[in-house]
Order: C-alpha cells, then structure tokens, then sequence
C-alpha cells in the first residue's frame, strides 16, 4: 500500500513482487491443506459440478440477459447471479435435509 504513494516504478515493481510471492504461497499452502483434508473423489466430484455449474452459466446468461437487460436496464443484469445464488442455497438447504431425514 505504501508504494502507491511513490512515483518510482522500482517500488511499484518490488510491492508487485512481494505480492506475488505472497499469493503464491497462500495459494500452495491452502491447496495443500485441501488435498490433506478432503479425499480426491470429493475434489473430483466438486471439480465435475463446478464445471457444469460454470457452462449453464455460459450458456443460460447471455439468453436470460439479454431480455432483462433490454426490458429493465443493464443495472437489472446485476441481480442475475444473486438469483442463481438463491437456487444453489435453496438447493444445498434443500439437499442438507435430506441428507438429514436419512
């Protein structure tokens, strides 16, 4: 935060460097953490509905955006990951039950 408040690119370049390296290394050790912690089908599983999650998403917005943003403003867009966000909670509520009642 302290090199923003210089005009010398050396500085800015070691803060990016020092950053860099720290994101880095959070990244590893969380990573390593998971893979310790959470057996590979469960990451594998996770990887497989994330990646379908992530194509209706590609696939579903732009048809389902298009339409809001023309009828209500390009500020309306903006709710539409909220709303995915309420079925995936209403979904993972809805499946924690479940699991619950056996």
């Amino acid at each position: 935060m302290l090199a923003g408040a210089t005009d010398r690119v050396p500085i800015w370049l070691l803060a990016l460097a020092a950053t860099g390296i720290g994101v880095g290394a959070g990244q590893t050790g969380s990573t390593g953490v998971l893979l310790d912690a959470v057996p590979v089908e469960r990451i594998v599983s996770a990887m497989v509905v994330w990646s379908r999650l992530a194509i209706v998403g590609y696939l579903v917005g732009p048809a389902v955006g298009g339409p809001i943003a023309a009828t209500l403003g390009f500020e309306a867009v903006a709710l539409l990951p909220l709303a995915g966000l309420l079925v995936l909670a209403a979904v993972a509520v809805g499946a924690s039950r479940k699991q619950d009642t056996g």
